[in-house]
């Protein structure tokens, strides 16, 4: 009976483990999506003043 207890009781600690380093690894590759996200972020409102810079406004004639 304790033999089956002892695996009983490796089986839960593995799986503790298990489902805790997964969710650090999920947690990681969120924060890199994060950090991804807001650098594309940051170069289309770059390039989007790069274009409102170069772009001519047209003059109304009256």
């Amino acid at each position: 009976m304790t033999e089956l207890l002892t695996y009983a009781n490796s089986i839960v600690i593995v799986f503790i483990l298990v489902a805790g380093g997964w969710v650090k690894i999920r947690d990681y590759f969120k924060v890199k999506a994060e950090e991804k996200s807001k650098l594309i972020e940051a170069e289309v409102q770059k390039r989007l003043a790069e274009q409102k810079a170069n772009s001519v406004t047209p003059v109304a004639t009256q």
